[in-house]
């Protein structure tokens, strides 16, 4: 298969692993807010369903954004789109949801398919770019700092946007 285009199958498997996160978050979310976060949220004057539903919106919002990044770069030859939904969600597995499961010393929501699914796909396929020339040091550098700029900085303030619309 010849690389230049293979990597657009490898995209969508991207893609697919990471609706699947999504939905696993989707659906053990709920329990965890209720059994982890419930005091911290009454301090604030949030209810858990008001944050798990603003969670819901922020977690559709990443899955139709995924989608289409993933789009974008397979039909415009673009692999540097989906690329940075690999290493966001790559991450993605460093940062909250390995922390997360520590922290509480059991199951937080995704951290399944984070370490099983995540991981290996999201690395292998940047991995793939890199060997195959379509994605260089600096380029993977520069969505490593795109990737973490949107969990850090943009995930928060959506977060708590999705909270208020939830409302």
């Amino acid at each position: 298969m010849n690389p230049s285009t293979a990597w657009r199958g490898f995209a969508w498997l991207v893609c697919l692993a990471t609706l699947a996160h999504n939905t696993e978050e989707l659906a053990t979310m709920p329990s965890f807010y209720e059994r982890h976060m419930g005091p911290m949220l009454s301090k604030v004057d949030v209810t858990v369903a008001t944050a798990v539903n603003g969670f819901r919106i922020v977690n559709i919002a990443v899955s139709v954004l995924a989608i289409a990044l993933t789009a974008i770069g397979t039909l415009r030859n673009k692999p540097l789109l989906p690329a940075l939904v690999a290493m966001t969600m790559l991450l993605n597995v460093v940062l909250p949801h390995v922390p997360a499961a520590i922290a509480v010393r059991g199951y937080a929501p995704g951290v399944v398919t984070a370490v099983v699914l995540i991981a290996p796909v999201c690395g292998g396929f940047l991995w793939y770019l890199h060997r195959h020339a379509m994605l260089t040091i600096k380029a993977l550098w520069g969505l490593a700092a795109a990737g973490l700029g949107l969990i850090v900085i943009v995930l928060p303030p959506s977060l708590l946007l999705g909270s208020y619309l939830a409302r």
